[in-house]
């Protein structure tokens, strides 16, 4: 078995059911240890009570961080992984299994260090990488040691870091690894409450993508920006979770 500790980053809020969901799909993908870092917001019991009975990192973040978006989240939770391989997910994301094994596998083939992005059969993934993987010292080195600039909410950051994994040569879309992206915008689920909120930035995230290619993808954030504080309310980390089909799916009202 592949011994790179595999680290997946999962924001979420107002999504119990999906959030669940999302957490079983993910166990029962992969034969593999999983940490799997999940954040919810502190006015959300039904998402605390949800995933209770997991081992995950878990996160807690403020009303006021969920309005810095999804790009805030993920980047927090980075900063909780120990993962040497790291994973952008979402609650909306539904794996087939063996989808790791196939996005490890596109990894090696372009040496062990970039970005991987994953089929979720939806977008073009030799376009951009709408979720993804990437070893931590990609993640490090080339892309300043976020998972997206903050200078993002949620919209078009994966486009950003795909190009500049495609400028260094060290981008593979990984067409054989499968991770369903059951968004609002293909249909595939309602566009409630978490996806209105995040809707409202998309054209200043385009607008923030456009300048930041024209100015190179500098890293040209402050520490301020970049620091998402680690919550009081935020549990130690958790064993990994192993899968051993413990996880069968269930529903929770």
């Amino acid at each position: 078995m592949d011994s790179r500790k595999i680290s997946l980053l999962l924001p979420s809020a107002y999504r119990s059911r999906s959030l669940r969901e999302a957490i079983e799909a993910a166990l029962n993908s992969t034969d593999m240890p999983l940490e799997i870092c999940v954040s919810i917001v502190n006015d959300d019991p039904e998402s605390a009570i949800a995933v209770r009975d997991f081992p995950i990192v878990l996160d807690v973040r403020s009303v006021a961080e969920y309005g810095r978006g999804a790009v805030y989240a993920w980047n927090k939770l980075f900063q909780r992984s120990t993962g040497d391989i790291v994973a952008l997910w979402a609650d909306d994301l539904r794996p087939e299994h063996g989808w790791l094994t196939h996005a490890l596998d596109a990894l090696d083939k372009i040496g062990g260090h970039g970005l991987v992005g994953l089929n979720d059969l939806s977008s073009d993934g030799n376009e951009y990488a709408a979720h993804w993987l990437a070893d931590r010292a990609f993640i490090e080195n080339e892309l300043g040691g976020v998972m997206y600039p903050p200078q993002y909410h949620g919209w078009w950051a994966d486009r950003e870091v795909t190009d500049i994994a495609k400028a260094l040569g060290c981008y593979r879309w990984a067409r054989r690894a499968l991770v369903e992206h059951l968004n609002y915008s293909f249909g595939k689920s309602k566009f409630d409450r978490t996806y209105r909120d995040a809707a409202q930035h998309y054209d200043a995230d385009r607008q923030t993508y456009i300048q930041r290619k024209a100015n190179g993808f500098a890293h040209d954030w402050n520490d301020h920006e970049s620091a998402a504080v680690l919550s009081a309310e935020s549990e130690t980390a958790s064993p990994v979770a192993q899968n051993r089909r413990k996880h069968p799916k269930t529903s929770v009202d």
